[in-house]
Order: structure tokens, then C-alpha cells, then sequence
């Protein structure tokens, strides 16, 4: 069997939750933001990284994946590999509007 780390929030990065939850972002949605904007520049995540390393379940992050979305603060890349396969999806964050507050008020 493989030993795997798994990451953790650290206390500043749970602060930046914290400020985008008082600015009106539900809990799962500010987690996910927070931890696609501590990737690397243009890195992707897919929901299952994002599920580990945000410390959410499945259901919050699809949900919190959806909303992010639609409001445009998160791109979803669909990659398809075989005409007969599932694709996959990965994620980013947009650097727009939510990236911009979340830094005026120091969240990020």
C-alpha cells in the first residue's frame, strides 16, 4: 500500500476562509477558493484533490464547485481522453472579481 500525505490548512490560510465567509461566501465555497489560490500559477485540480486537500466531502464540493462556476470565480476544464470514456474535469481559479476582493482585504 502507498503512504500518502495529506495537507492541511494552515492557521493563516484558515483566516482567509474566514474573510471570504464574512464577505458572504458560503464555507465550502471559501475553501475551495482559498485552496485554488495557493496552486501554482494556470495548475488544475480535479474534485477529488480538491476533496482532500480542502477537507470536504464529496457533496460539498460538487455543490461548492457549482456555485464558484456560475458566478464565474472558477473554470471547469473538461479534458476527454477516449470517445468511450467519462471525461474529466479539472478546476481553477479565475483570476477576476473574487480573487480581487479576497486581496484588497488581505484574504489572499
Amino acid at each position: 500500500m502507498k503512504e500518502k500525505t495529506i495537507k492541511e490548512f494552515s492557521m493563516e490560510e484558515e483566516q482567509k476562509v474566514n474573510a471570504l465567509i464574512v464577505l458572504g461566501l458560503p464555507r465550502k465555497e471559501a475553501r475551495i477558493v482559498v485552496y485554488l489560490s495557493i496552486l501554482p500559477s494556470h495548475k488544475a485540480e480535479g474534485r477529488r484533490e480538491i476533496e482532500i486537500e480542502a477537507s470536504l466531502r464529496q457533496p460539498e464540493v460538487s455543490v461548492g464547485l457549482k456555485g464558484l462556476v456560475k458566478r464565474g470565480f472558477v473554470e471547469s476544464l473538461t479534458l476527454v481522453k477516449d470517445l468511450d470514456e467519462i471525461g474529466l474535469a479539472l478546476y481553477e481559479a479565475k483570476n477576476a472579481r473574487l480573487i480581487k476582493a479576497a486581496k484588497l482585504i488581505g484574504a489572499i
